[in-house]
């Protein structure tokens, strides 16, 4: 990107001495040609004056350079070439980043849906489980057993606890299975993001990459 703001610079504009014009011209007009904008300063047939000044004491850009029939002394086939070439290429690698971002998106939902899915699973089965078994004309009765149940619970207090109609006494076997099962997918989890490091880093960097000229136009 700078390398085509500096080419497109040194080949229109030679005495441009206000550096927020420089930045303008060799950063933030490439850096929106990346996204489709295409420059109207790079063709005679497209450029016009009036937006533009010869003196460089106003608030607009420094005019081409023009020739002796006060036309715009336009390269006939460097600026062009040029453009295509730029515009080609940053699609290229905006394709690439978008991949690449949506690849890492799909990788961290994939090591949280294990995660997601167990939480569902026990609020469903907890759901399930305090459900009333009864329908609905009769649940009132339903609600009146609970209460006096729960007011004898709190009258006569024991030290008994009846075990949940969630669970089962012989569960041991199954829980040693279940965290087998999970410490071996804890160390594949491991072993992938230490391998998707580099491409989080990648992705990180180009995202700041594309973000910098914004930044950056804030403070001029």
């Amino acid at each position: 990107m700078v390398a085509f703001g500096v080419a497109r610079q040194g080949i229109l504009r030679h005495n441009e001495q206000r550096w927020e014009w420089i930045f303008r011209s060799v950063i933030y007009e490439p850096y929106l040609a990346m996204f489709g904008q295409y420059p109207s300063d790079v063709d005679g047939t497209t450029y016009t004056f009036d937006h533009c000044t010869f003196t460089g004491n106003e608030s607009k850009p420094l005019c081409v350079e023009i020739d002796e029939d006060k036309l715009p002394r336009f390269p006939q086939w460097i600026t062009i070439p040029l453009v295509c070439i730029y515009m080609l290429s940053t699609n290229i690698l905006l394709v690439n980043l978008l991949i690449a971002m949506f690849g890492y998106t799909v990788g961290t939902v994939q090591e949280n849906n294990d995660q997601v899915w167990k939480f569902q699973r026990y609020f469903l089965i907890q759901e399930y489980c305090s459900r009333l078994n009864i329908p609905f004309p009769f649940v009132v009765f339903a609600y009146f057993y609970m209460v006096v149940k729960k007011l004898f619970k709190c009258c006569c207090k024991t030290d008994h606890k009846e075990p949940s109609a969630c669970c089962f006494k012989n569960e041991d076997n199954e829980t040693l299975s279940w965290e087998a099962v999970m410490k071996e997918n804890y160390l594949v989890k491991i072993n992938t993001k230490a391998n998707d490091s580099t491409e989080e880093y990648v992705i990180f960097f180009l995202s700041a990459l594309i973000d910098l000229p914004f930044i950056l136009l804030k403070f001029l």
